[in-house]
Order: C-alpha cells, then sequence, then structure tokens
C-alpha cells in the first residue's frame, strides 16, 4: 500500500505540474514519490513506536499520534531527511507542508501547493466520497480536471504494476498492522 500510495503521488503531481505549466515536472513526481517518505524513516528509528502508525492512513490524525508519540510528524522527518540528503530546498518544503492547512500553503512555492493539492486529492479519494471534489484554492483546476487526473494516475499505477508482474489489488487502503510481528529497536 505505501508504494502504491507513493506512486499514485508521483503521478498525480507530474500530471497536475504539466497541466499547471510547472517548468519541473520531474521535481513534482519526486516530491509526489517522497513525500511520505519520513513514514519510512520513523519506521526504522523507532519500530515499536511507529509500527501501528505505518498502517493508518496518511491524514492529520496520523500526523497527531506521530507528534504525541515521537514529537516529530513524518512530514517533518521527511523533509529533515531529504534536507540531510541535500534535495532542493523547494522539494523539501514540499514534503514538508503536504499535510498543512489549504489556506497556509496558498503563497508557498508553487511544487509546495501541487504536493499539497495531491494529497488532499489522495485524501478525497480515500474517502469514498461520491461529490466532485473541490480541493484547489488557486482555482486552476476544477473538479472535472481533478477527477481525470486521478483516474489516469490510478490507471498507471495499475498498468506499471501489472507490467511489473505485481498484483496490487489487495493493496487499496492502508493495511492493519500484522498480529505479531517481530520488531527490534535499533540500538
Amino acid at each position: 500500500y505505501f508504494w502504491k500510495h507513493s506512486l499514485s503521488a508521483a503521478l498525480l503531481a507530474q500530471d497536475l505540474a504539466e497541466r499547471g505549466d510547472y517548468a519541473q515536472p520531474d521535481d513534482a513526481y519526486l516530491a509526489g514519490l517522497l513525500h511520505d517518505i519520513g513514514r519510512l524513516a520513523l519506521l526504522a528509528c523507532a519500530p515499536h513506536a511507529c509500527q501501528a502508525h505505518f498502517f493508518a492512513a496518511d491524514d492529520a490524525p496520523l500526523c497527531d499520534a506521530e507528534q504525541q508519540a515521537l514529537n516529530i510528524s513524518h512530514a517533518e522527518a521527511g523533509a529533515w531527511l531529504m534536507e540531510h540528503w541535500g534535495l532542493a530546498p523547494a522539494l523539501v518544503e514540499a514534503v514538508l507542508h503536504h499535510h498543512a492547512a489549504p489556506d497556509s500553503v496558498t503563497t508557498r512555492h508553487p511544487l509546495t501547493r501541487i504536493v499539497h493539492l495531491t494529497h488532499l486529492l489522495q485524501e478525497w479519494a480515500a474517502s469514498g466520497s461520491t461529490q466532485a471534489p473541490d480541493l484547489d484554492r488557486s482555482a486552476r483546476f476544477d473538479s472535472t480536471t481533478l477527477l481525470q487526473v486521478l483516474a489516469s494516475a490510478e490507471l498507471r499505477v495499475v498498468q506499471m504494476a501489472a507490467d511489473l508482474g505485481l498484483d496490487i489489488s489487495a493493496a487499496t487502503q492502508a493495511a492493519p498492522p500484522p498480529a505479531a510481528a517481530p520488531v527490534r529497536e535499533l540500538a
């Protein structure tokens, strides 16, 4: 599920960047792909504390739970990691703010707005709502366009998985943690 979600975000962000005339759609793809990399970082650093969180949906309650348990959210951890890797500040900012309140990203870097919109679109899709999404505060993308972008990304992810011989049919939502997954803390 994690990688399906991340690849879908990459394709969504790239498509939104291209449709929005953002000059670096490859950066949008990378930011979408890595927007939740902090979840893996937290799991690697504190497996017992993060195991249940890792399997939770990527939403605001997740960030709150991470903040309470670890004093850091996956968005903050991912941004720190990407900064440590020397990635561009625009990529770092996009990852850091993908869970931010919609009004707080309207004046941020275009890449941040793209990844934020990508996150909102995925959150809307996971909600199962049948009402057309009105998620873009910049009014650059109407709900029809957002639905087209979402459908295209979903088809591309399925096709990529099929090309690789992977069955992702069960990866439709965040799964509960395994019953007795043995996990060791790093020393």
